[in-house]
């Protein structure tokens, strides 16, 4: 799979919003780097972990 992106695809439950994965390789955690939004598969669904930015 290297050098192939991952393309994950992960809606929120409302459809308010997606992110898809655009790591490569094999990996946990996905990612999407433009929004450094990550998401882990859990049973049922996915945890979705958007970034904090303090000034």
């Amino acid at each position: 799979m290297a050098g192939k992106k991952c393309e994950a695809t992960f809606i929120a439950g409302d459809g308010s919003e997606s992110i898809t994965c655009d790591r490569d390789g094999r990996h946990i955690v996905h990612q999407e780097s433009s929004t450094d939004t990550r998401a882990v598969r859990l049973p049922g669904g996915a945890l979705i972990s958007k970034p904090t930015h303090t000034k």
